[in-house]
């Protein structure tokens, strides 16, 4: 906003100086003396037509695509608005969810979330590719499939938030990151990005986690 204030303030200097220009030029030129006859005052109209016509006919132009910018900055703003919000509600509905669907029980006294916590902190890819932890995850898989889904549908709201660059998608996104690491804890984020990627070895390519440093060794 302040950049746009200051390119209508720099338009406003400029047209006046082009309407002032041609009237200080007649003025150092033929001076303030009334004109007495008739042919001057038809030269003097012709002098202000000439200049004053394509002058104005500029400057409404000016003023024409000054409204667009201006019309497009607002269109920006709110659009930017608008997904900011639309992303933090739906991190906030699928953190929710995610939170509930930690505590599903997997049997002897545990929940998933300890599961996660103890099995998917390993410190090699390789790790995660062994025939025990892909039977694990099946298992778990089977128990709370929602949770693959849930981490899933959070991935590309991070990358929307990241993608482009710039304020205030930037702080949006770190806010989003201390969210999920507040609320489900650090250790959790790491352990689903691990399990994602596990789960994920024999389907799509994954997407660049933003917890697990396992996955630049993809």
């Amino acid at each position: 906003m302040q950049r746009t204030a200051l390119l209508i303030i720099v338009a406003a200097l400029v047209f006046s100086a082009a309407l002032l220009a041609p009237l200080i030029a007649y003025v150092l030129v033929f001076g303030l003396t009334p004109l007495a006859h008739h042919q001057r005052w038809a030269e003097l109209g012709s002098f202000v037509g000439g200049i004053y016509t394509p002058l104005l006919a500029l400057c409404t132009l000016a003023v024409l695509v000054m409204q667009v910018l201006i019309q497009r900055h607002q269109a920006q703003h709110q659009f930017d608005q608008s997904f900011l919000q639309q992303s933090r509600s739906d991190l906030e509905f699928y953190m929710l969810r995610l939170l509930e669907a930690l505590q599903t029980p997997v049997g002897y006294g545990n929940n998933v979330r300890e599961v996660l916590h103890s099995q998917y902190q390993p410190d090699t890819l390789e790790a995660l590719r062994t025939p025990e932890m892909k039977k694990l995850g099946l298992e778990l898989h089977t128990v709370a499939p929602e949770i693959i889904g849930f981490w899933s549908a959070i991935q590309p709201i991070l990358q929307g938030l990241e993608a482009p660059g710039h304020q205030p998608y930037k702080l949006a996104h770190t806010a989003a990151i201390s969210k999920l690491a507040a609320t489900l804890s650090m250790q959790s984020c790491i352990a689903l990005d691990n399990y994602l990627l596990a789960h994920a070895e024999n389907h799509e390519p994954m997407q660049q986690l933003k917890f697990s440093s396992l996955a630049a060794q993809r």
